[in-house]
């Protein structure tokens, strides 16, 4: 463990999420250790990790409020360009390592008031594009295998998902019809609650 943050409260709750996962608990461990550095920043020099712990319990820090300064905290770091601020997903997950922290030792933080006084920042989110007749082309040529380029020939023609494309079997299809028929259901769906029935067709290759 990093010396920065070395104290028995901070090894007893990260011992305890490191039995289930390595990867983890030095995602915790890295959590904290920007919560430390945010400590000393913001607050008294000599403040911890640990020592916060009694604060909050006698309520002279506010957990929402010292979370969200935390949030802008790690908002305004910059990580490897001056530029590039840490990825949505990235704060999110040293929020998640505090809170988790806070709540191991029993500070109590209400999920109702928690979205409402810590604001996370959110992702973008890239409108998607479909893929067109030169995209599917270029995936084709660049497919060195047959066994997989015929996969993805079934899935551009049929338009079907890639699960339903992959469950297909030899009653479901029919070549006694031009062009082929392949019917696909939505099986393996729990409790079979959301059974559905869908038919595509994919033309026969010419001879």
């Amino acid at each position: 463990m990093c010396t920065e943050i070395d104290f028995p409260k901070v090894r007893t709750f990260l011992e305890s999420v490191g039995r289930n996962s390595v990867k983890t608990r030095k995602a915790y461990e890295l959590g904290l250790k920007t919560l430390q550095r945010f400590l000393k920043q913001s607050y008294d020099s000599k403040e911890n990790i640990e020592s916060i712990l009694d604060r909050l319990h006698r309520n002279e820090v506010n957990p929402y409020e010292l979370v969200d300064g935390f949030v802008s905290y790690l908002v305004s770091l910059r990580q490897d360009h001056p530029d590039a601020p840490l990825a949505p997903t990235t704060v999110a997950l040293r929020v998640y390592a505090v809170r988790s922290y806070f709540q191991y030792y029993y500070i109590d933080i209400n999920p109702s008031k928690f979205r409402r006084k810590v604001r996370l920042p959110k992702a973008a989110r890239e409108d998607e594009q479909p893929i067109d007749a030169s995209d599917i082309c270029k995936i084709l040529l660049a497919c060195n295998n047959r066994r997989l380029k015929a996969y993805i020939v079934v899935l551009a023609s049929g338009g079907m998902r890639a699960l339903e494309a992959l469950a297909i079997r030899n009653k479901d299809l029919d070549f006694s019809v031009s062009p082929t028929k392949v019917s696909t259901y939505a099986r393996n769906t729990p409790r079979q609650r959301w059974r559905r029935t869908s038919t595509f067709q994919t033309r026969r290759p010419r001879t």
